[in-house]
């Protein structure tokens, strides 16, 4: 059965993820060598530029690795840890010249990822936000969030262009980040990180990326953050008790409370 690509998503992007969730979910196993481009091409039924620009992404992202003269293999599971509070650090005074700008809006059929992780139907659609973190003229970070439309019926009535995000979604709908499931990963970036960023593809980026949920833990979004690596610095404090945070108070948050 052909795949079926969904419109709007570019089809690289679409193939990057399908591979994804064939790792994740076991069907392609640590050390397995994938089908060969050409593979790949019959498969999917798109060119050769557009298998590569997937397998490319999924290199940096670190879930393939390249040896030459033998092929591209699924990489060996990264250790994971839990981490209870984390936050950003770019160290003192450095964030008062800091601005946010909202750069991408729209509503759009969600790509199979976020529909994975948000528990959607198939062909819902999600409100699709990128805000662009930076200083001065160099861009720091950047954050997509899919939020499903279900939740923003009329989103015209959001000023994004002024204050956080999700305080506007409690202002007007009454929405509360209670929790989060997340992940963070060091990765190169891709070319379309690269092309948002202002860097050259490859740079060393970090990416945050997960599901946010409200107090009944419905979820309420899904988050995709790109730091540009060499411009901030990262704190985990872990343990059981940690004084000064109140259970729910930024945990997991990041620079949600920035932005």
């Amino acid at each position: 059965m052909a795949f079926s690509f969904k419109p709007g998503i570019p089809y690289y992007y679409q193939i990057k993820e399908d591979l994804k969730r064939q790792i994740q979910e076991g069907v392609l196993t640590p050390g397995e060598k994938i089908p060969t481009e050409n593979d790949l091409v019959k498969e999917y039924q798109v060119s050769r530029p557009t298998i590569r620009q997937a397998l490319a992404e999924l290199v940096q992202e670190g879930l393939l690795v390249r040896t030459r003269g033998r092929g591209t293999f699924v990489a060996h599971s990264l250790i994971t840890d839990n981490a209870r509070v984390f936050t950003t650090f770019m160290g003192p005074g450095q964030w008062e010249s800091v601005t946010s700008q909202v750069i991408h809006y729209a509503v759009r059929p969600a790509a199979p990822n976020v529909e994975k992780a948000l528990g959607l139907k198939p062909d819902s659609t999600v409100v699709e936000l990128m805000v662009l973190l930076q200083r001065r003229n160099e861009r720091l970070a950047y954050r997509t969030f899919f939020i499903p439309s279900g939740f923003l019926p009329d989103p015209s009535r959001l000023d994004f262009d002024h204050g956080p995000i999700f305080p506007l979604l409690q202002e007007e709908y009454g929405f509360i980040v209670y929790s989060a499931v997340q992940t963070f990963y060091a990765a190169g970036a891709g070319k379309e990180e690269a092309r948002i960023l202002e860097v050259r593809p490859g740079t060393p980026i970090m990416i945050w990326e997960g599901v946010l949920y409200t107090k009944d833990s419905r979820p309420l979004a899904y988050v995709r953050t790109v730091f540009r690596g060499a411009s901030f610095h990262f704190t985990i404090v872990q343990g059981q008790e940690v004084e000064g945070v109140a259970p729910g108070e930024k945990l997991g948050a990041g620079m949600m409370d920035a932005w």
